[in-house]
């Protein structure tokens, strides 16, 4: 019985690997469905869901819905993920780029001093056109 346990424990990181080896990118919870499949890793749907929901509720994967995705899409939060960038989708393309700006972080400390409230800055998605379509 304590076999099972430890089988859970071996794959719930191994969906925190998955989620974590795409650096930074967002992916669903068909892709890693997928990836682990074609890895030949047995994962239940179940287990996927609850190990989402407990590394969002660790700080490790950030969620957020991206349009056109059906579904929410997740990344993993480094621990030195900068608070001076932002993820950028494409309307033209669709793709995600993350961009880097300095001046994100005075926006930030300025809505936290003026107005009194803390931004969730790894749940934040801008949408526009990126620099190869423009």
């Amino acid at each position: 019985m304590n076999n099972g346990k430890h089988y859970n424990t071996r794959q719930r990181e191994t969906v925190f690997q998955c989620i974590k080896a795409q650096k930074g990118e967002y992916v669903t919870i068909k892709q890693i469905a997928r990836y682990l499949e074609g890895e030949n890793i047995k994962v239940g749907l179940t287990t996927i869901y609850r190990t989402i929901d407990k590394l969002i509720s660790e700080g490790k994967i950030a969620s957020v819905s991206i349009e056109g995705i059906k579904g929410k899409c997740y990344r993993y939060i480094a621990e030195n993920d900068e608070s001076d960038s932002f993820p950028l989708k494409c309307e033209e393309c669709g793709r995600v780029v993350k961009i880097q700006c300095p001046e994100l972080e005075h926006l930030y400390e300025h809505l936290r001093e003026e107005h009194k409230v803390q931004i969730a800055s790894e749940k934040i998605m801008f949408y526009g056109i990126c620099d190869k379509c423009k």
